[in-house]
């Protein structure tokens, strides 16, 4: 997709293509985006739908021009989505993947429509969309924060948990808690762009923002967003002192990740022995091993066609594993494959095979390497 100037070469001129009411779509959607998350987080997709029929609206009733696709991301989605839609031929979930298949052509059109209007945009608009993204974030930390520092405080003057219970979430916290798991997802993702607005405002703005954030995420119950939190300020740093450097390492990284990817059932074993060797007991992390090594045993048993469209619902069959022993000999189980191999990679491998694979990599390459010589602003590229 085709991004418009700076706002600073936009002056002194009226870009072509104004959208007034495209951005006025995006301009609630980027308040509303958090708040949404916190409150019903499935409704992320719903209010994705939303702003693509809005501007597909606009765009028929000639309110804004069609946006501009770019041909290379339409190729690949393209092949993606036919190579999916035959895969529902052989899919060991016939009666799902015909729907999947659908979806999948929808969320691809109506994602790819808003990511071509948003590019359009001129400066007042994006302007517009940088203050409430700001205005959502801030309201949701708010929020979150209240809702978090209530349950840990409630348990520390109760005298079940100990002030470290903050950071070192108890297991009543973490059941209290675990409701917020998504909303601390979509603000690990949202952080970067928000850091990027907040850059505008000062190195105080973006202190206040950074530590609200970490703050929370720390007290809250689910760690992949720490993760990501820090995996991003890692690939921030790089991007932003040697954007070639990360570029190209990124594309490494993604080469890498997609071709080892199926061998993963060969390192599990490994991992597990190191966790246990250093006392490391995380039913969660045991969990998500084992549904690996799983999916990866799988997928090297049709490294072509993969099991068709879907086929993580039903690979597992309802079957159970064993994911903590505890210190009464009693052990917690849960299901060997529930709904997902939470993997992205995996499962495109499970489901679509070697040729889903490629098409998947050649999409993030792609991204990387437009994000890195479209952006000129160093901060905005990282």
């Amino acid at each position: 997709m085709n991004p418009q100037p700076s706002s600073a070469s936009a002056v002194g001129h009226r870009p072509a293509g104004l959208r007034p009411d495209t951005g006025a779509v995006l301009a609630v959607a980027a308040a509303a985006a958090l708040p949404v998350a916190a409150i019903a987080p499935l409704g992320m997709a719903p209010l994705g739908a939303i702003v693509a029929v809005a501007i597909a609206v606009l765009i028929a009733l000639g309110k804004t021009p069609r946006p501009r696709l770019s041909s290379t991301p339409v190729a690949i989605l393209g092949a993606l989505l036919i190579w999916a839609a035959v895969s529902v031929l052989w899919s060991v979930a016939p009666d799902r993947a015909p729907i999947t298949a659908l979806r999948l052509a929808v969320i691809i059109i109506a994602g790819g429509l808003t990511v071509a209007a948003a590019t359009a945009l001129e400066a007042p608009a994006r302007g517009t969309i940088r203050r409430n993204l700001l205005i959502g974030l801030a309201a949701t930390l708010a929020v979150l924060l209240a809702i978090s520092l209530t349950v840990h405080g409630r348990l520390i003057l109760s005298g079940a948990a100990g002030i470290d219970s903050l950071f070192r979430n108890s297991s009543d916290a973490a059941a209290m808690l675990i409701a917020s798991n998504r909303a601390a997802s979509v603000l690990a993702l949202l952080f970067w762009p928000a850091v990027f607005v907040a850059s505008r405002l000062g190195l105080g703005a973006i202190g206040g923002l950074a530590g609200a954030t970490v703050f929370l995420l720390l007290t809250l119950n689910s760690s992949a967003p720490v993760l990501a939190l820090a995996g991003g300020a890692i690939v921030f740093a790089a991007a932003y002192f040697r954007p070639r450097f990360a570029a190209f390492a990124m594309t490494a990284g993604i080469v890498l990740l997609t071709t080892v990817s199926p061998a993963i059932n060969t390192l599990v074993p490994a991992v597990g022995r190191a966790t246990e060797a250093a006392q490391y007991v995380d039913g969660s992390l045991n969990h998500r091993l084992q549904i690996w090594g799983f999916v990866a045993d799988r997928a090297a048993q049709r490294p072509f066609t993969g099991w068709g469209l879907d086929a993580s619902r039903a690979l597992g069959d309802t079957a159970t594993v064993d994911v903590t022993t505890h210190p009464d000999g009693t052990q917690t189980t849960a299901e060997l494959l529930p709904l997902h191999p939470h993997n992205a990679l995996l499962q495109v491998w499970v489901e679509l095979g070697l040729p889903g694979a490629v098409l998947t990599a050649a999409l993030l390459v792609w991204l990387v390497f437009r994000i890195s010589r479209k952006i000129p602003d160093r901060a905005g590229c990282a």
